[in-house]
């Protein structure tokens, strides 16, 4: 079993509208250790995808503690931030969000640019075309977004998630526009990348995704209101750059 990876201790976010104030994420404690793959689950408007977004370096928290990696991340800089964000968390959402006029590798090659890495195009070229080998679409990736099905689309994102070598996979709502057999591919995909090691956690209100994770935390107006570890984490395999 791999050691932390993600470490929150009273964490809070509110977000003021007009002159209310909705507290979205409310005393949050929560630790997810290096190879788990986890699901958030609760209603729409719970605060799963605030808690996912303060987890993923996205926003910062009013107030609390929070560790990513072994490192504290609350008093970084936005640019270390988001250096770390792109080097240790690869993102799906619900829609893959492609650019109409970039073919499948190029889509995929996108996060390879903020990087700071200073591949050259054929070295970016060779990781993306990995990276689509790992997802099942190698013959795909010369092919516009316009030609390829909602499950291959999907299929793109999670490699564009996948190209930094990140040491985990935040997912929100990711099989919510597909259809059922798709849906299937893609979690069944989610459940190999955990296999290897991958620290995964999806943000879903379906039962039926949730059950495929090894760990259910129920989220209900932003308070952990339940936390079921259904079996034991993997060894994890994927380590965070803390020097980023």
């Amino acid at each position: 079993m791999g050691g932390p990876l993600l470490e929150a201790v009273g964490l809070n976010k509110a977000y003021r509208t007009g002159t209310s104030s909705v507290q979205a994420v409310q005393d949050v404690n929560l630790t997810i250790t290096s190879g788990e793959f986890v699901a958030v689950v609760g209603r729409s408007g719970s605060g799963k995808s605030t808690l996912m977004s303060v987890l993923g370096l996205l926003e910062r928290p009013d107030s609390g503690h929070y560790r990513f990696g072994g490192r504290d991340i609350i008093a970084i800089s936005e640019d270390i931030r988001a250096r770390l964000r792109c080097q240790s968390i690869g993102f799906v959402f619900q829609l893959p969000s492609l650019l109409a006029r970039a073919t499948a590798l190029e889509n995929v090659e996108m996060p390879v640019a903020y990087t700071g890495l200073g591949l050259s195009r054929s070295e970016r070229h060779a990781r993306a075309a990995r990276a689509l080998d790992r997802v099942g679409l190698s013959d795909r990736k010369d092919h516009w977004p316009n030609e390829l099905s909602g499950g291959e689309q999907q299929r793109v994102a999670i490699a564009r998630a996948l190209i930094n070598d990140p040491a985990l996979i935040l997912a929100d709502e990711p099989t919510g526009a597909l259809d059922t057999k798709t849906a299937e591919d893609i979690l069944h995909l989610f459940e190999e990348l955990n296999a290897e090691g991958r620290t995964i956690v999806v943000v879903t209100h379906a039962p039926d995704v949730a059950a495929r994770a090894g760990r259910r935390i129920r989220i209900n107006d932003g308070q952990i209101v339940e936390d079921t570890k259904v079996r034991a984490a993997r060894a994890g395999l994927h380590e965070v750059n803390v020097d980023a």
